[in-house]
């Protein structure tokens, strides 16, 4: 049998018939006169098990249970329960075995009475039942300030008290962080901690009694004693481990009601369980703050990185993602609303199927990406981490890396043919020679002389052959490209022709390069006939030189030269081929293939850069970086003196 008794002087006990309903209504099991209540307010069933189960019926107010609004709660002995201004005790007869009984007398309620003279058998039932109180108002609390009502609502349950406070210390202080108050009649009175019991209970890290606070010597000092007249005083740590998180204290007002050490020993246990829930509560705070720094410092770690993730679910909608993943998305994703459909022309379930090992390579527009995917481990929420990387620079560095071997077992057997083709050559070019100043005939003297020419133009051939090699002596010295080219304009429109124009834009005062001179006329004069060879209608060819950088270590002095025609452009598949030796787009007779190869292997041989830009259709565009030279004209000239 379960019983529901009114916490006020005169209260009603009423005895729980279920299911009971209770409201407002006069048609309820319990009426209670009470505007706050609704006509209709909660209603109690005895379950199967014998327990008890109050369920809120969308009353205006709710119901409280030990002080926490809860719609549905299995009821346990003790509990009290607030149904608008109504307070109300839940006392289960059953709970209570002889020599111990519940008696709810008529009139002001006061602590159940226990039968029977053993003092110690009460004793013992009381620590129980705080513990128990302790224990359920702090289970599932997770905020100190929930923590320290929860326990001050415990302690007045099992304590007699008039007036109480707890208050929670900042980290390393005694100052007060947290303070919860609580009375058992309205009042106005401020309630304080009395320091000097503070600083005592701290210190011994033990709970101390007052049973006549006022006239107690050792808080003659203590002004808040004497202020309100407080009769009997009790303080106790609540602390965990050598660590103290705050005190609770409690006091009463009349000489009445006045602790007894029982009563010491029961806030001393609350605050014992008190003290380790907030020992858990600042042991779950750390951890989350470890784990949010660790949180940030990943995320940190991704926003930097360079390789794009991308996190998607099963349906293909977008997680999460890091900087670079968005920007690489920006380029390559297509969309059907929010689910990710494509990645750079392959389907999405294409690029789920691409693990790291096999990663698929892109190309969109002058960029590459390299995509690859690697799947969730977690089976209860599919999904899978999308990488993406822009390989533009390495697939280029690969290439030129590629091109320079090639170039290398080219070059050594261009240099030994054209060793040997050299020595053939001086017997030709003499014998030719001879011929043309022994006064032979008319006919033998021309055909000498066609013989003649042919050698020397095989022999500029066998040079161009050594400097693509890089077997020829050079000569190196600063070399101002602007001026250089300036003196090579004439021959440079020559070679143009009438057909087409040059325009040079040639910046003064260019910074010097350390180059070859005869390396200079070779690259510019290629590069100009292979833009006058590229243009069949007329055309303008743009010869331009421009410096960058400031010097610094992270942006060093270079020169820029472009050469830029109006022709017909090179298809981006042959791009990358236009610079290996013997590789011609033109008819065969007019060139040799070597005139691209040669300036790659000037322009590399000094430790500069070249870059190729065109469409087809659109002309193209060459551009050179070489390092400007940091010496003077001085020191060279000692250096060369020196070799």
């Amino acid at each position: 049998m379960a019983t529901l008794v009114e916490l006020r002087p005169g209260g009603r006990s009423f005895i729980l018939h279920t299911p009971c309903v209770i409201g407002r209504d006069p048609g309820c099991d319990i009426v209670l006169d009470d505007p706050k209540v609704s006509r209709q307010h909660v209603i109690i069933r005895q379950l199967q098990t014998d327990c008890y189960r109050i369920t809120d019926l969308d009353s205006r107010s709710g119901v409280f249970i030990n002080g926490t609004l809860l719609p549905d709660a299995e009821l346990e002995h003790g509990d009290q329960l607030r149904l608008g201004h109504t307070h109300l005790r839940f006392v289960l007869a059953d709970a209570l075995t002889p020599p111990i009984a519940l008696n709810v007398p008529r009139g002001p309620i006061t602590e159940p009475a226990v039968a029977g003279t053993d003092d110690h058998l009460k004793r013992e039932y009381n620590r129980l039942r705080a513990a128990h109180q302790a224990h359920r108002a702090i289970g599932t609390e997770q905020r100190p300030e929930g923590i320290a009502e929860r326990i001050l609502a415990a302690a007045f349950d099992v304590v007699s008290a008039d007036r109480g406070i707890v208050s929670l210390f900042e980290s390393g202080s005694n100052l007060a962080a947290v303070t919860v108050t609580q009375r058992r009649e309205p009042g106005t009175e401020p309630i304080r901690l009395s320091q000097t019991l503070t600083d005592f209970v701290v210190r011994d890290r033990r709970g101390a009694i007052f049973t006549d606070a006022v006239d107690d010597e050792r808080l003659k000092k203590s002004s808040s004693v004497h202020t309100i007249g407080m009769r009997s005083l009790m303080c106790v740590p609540i602390a965990h481990e050598h660590v103290v998180y705050g005190v609770m204290q409690l006091d009463t007002l009349q000489a009445t009601h006045i602790f007894q050490e029982q009563d010491l020993e029961l806030l001393t246990m609350i605050a014992q369980t008190a003290g380790l829930a907030l020992a858990n509560v600042m042991l779950r705070g750390t951890l989350e703050q470890l784990r949010e720094r660790e949180r940030l410092r990943v995320l940190r770690i991704l926003d930097v990185l360079p390789t794009g993730l991308v996190l998607i679910n099963a349906a293909g909608e977008l997680v999460a993602h890091n900087p670079a993943g968005l920007s690489a998305l920006n380029q390559l994703a297509d969309f059907d609303g929010q689910q990710l459909v494509r990645l750079g022309g392959l389907a999405l379930q294409q690029v789920r199927d691409t693990p790291p090992e096999r990663a698929i390579d892109i190309n969109v527009g002058d960029l590459i990406f390299s995509i690859c995917a690697r799947a969730s481990d977690d089976t209860d929420t599919p999904s899978a981490v999308i990488m993406l990387q822009d390989v533009t620079r390495r697939r280029t560095a690969e290439a030129r890396a590629g091109l320079a071997d090639r170039l290398a077992v080219v070059g050594r057997v261009a240099s030994g043919l054209a060793h040997d083709f050299n020595n053939l050559l001086t017997v030709v070019n003499e014998g030719a020679s001879y011929v043309m100043q022994s006064g032979s005939g008319p006919d033998v003297i021309t055909e000498a002389s066609a013989i003649y020419e042919a050698g020397r133009r095989a022999t500029a051939l066998v040079r161009q052959l050594l400097t693509f090699s890089r077997q020829d002596p050079q000569v190196i010295q600063q070399i101002d490209l602007s001026e250089e080219f300036g003196k090579m304009q004439a021959l440079l429109t020559r070679a143009l022709g009438d057909k087409h124009s040059l325009v040079f834009e040639l910046e003064k005062d260019l910074p010097a390069v350390l180059i070859d001179p005869t390396h200079v006329q070779q690259l510019i004069m290629n590069l100009v006939v292979n833009a006058k060879d590229a243009m069949q209608a007329p055309g303008r060819v743009w010869v331009r030189t421009h410096s960058a950088g400031d010097g610094s270590a992270e942006d060093p002095i270079r020169v820029l030269v472009e050469v830029e025609d109006e022709g017909c452009g090179i298809p981006l598949d042959l791009q990358g081929r236009i610079f290996e030796p013997f590789f011609s787009r033109k008819r065969q007779g007019p060139g040799t293939g070597l005139g691209l190869a040669t300036v790659y292997g000037i322009i590399e041989g000094v430790g500069g850069e070249i870059e190729v830009h065109s469409r087809e259709g659109a002309g193209a565009r060459f551009c050179l970086t070489l390092p400007a030279s940091l010496r003077d004209r001085a020191a060279l000239a000692v250096e060369s003196n020196a070799e």
